[in-house]
């Protein structure tokens, strides 16, 4: 069977700055994701209602505050593939990132 990845943002707009271009805080992205957990939880659950996933289908939350923001809220309806959160990659072929991913999703490092 043909494995496929779906990515899907935490919340439906940015929040990495407010409309004057002022940094939002780490603390507040966390309550934006809280608030909108409802959202992207009909996304994942629209997947699984068309057959595209499973309740038994593994799920990947990178960055710090996604993770945060969404993990026990996910983890009651499906598998989280980590147990600890996913720094978002820093540069192009970030080798943590890789290996992290590659962990997540059972796979081993290419050499």
């Amino acid at each position: 069977m043909e494995e496929q990845c779906y990515l899907i943002n935490a919340v439906p707009y940015p929040i990495n700055r407010d409309r004057k271009g002022h940094y939002i805080s780490d603390s507040k992205r966390i309550g934006y994701i809280q608030k909108e957990k409802g959202c992207f939880l009909s996304l994942v659950n629209e997947l699984k209602a068309k057959g595209h996933i499973h309740s038994d289908t593994k799920v990947i939350l990178i960055k710090k505050t996604v993770y945060e923001g969404l993990f026990e809220a996910v983890d009651a309806q499906y598998p989280i593939a980590h147990s600890d959160y996913i720094a978002f990659p820093r540069y192009y072929n970030d080798l943590n990132f890789t290996q992290k991913i590659r962990a997540a999703m059972g796979r081993q490092m290419a050499l």
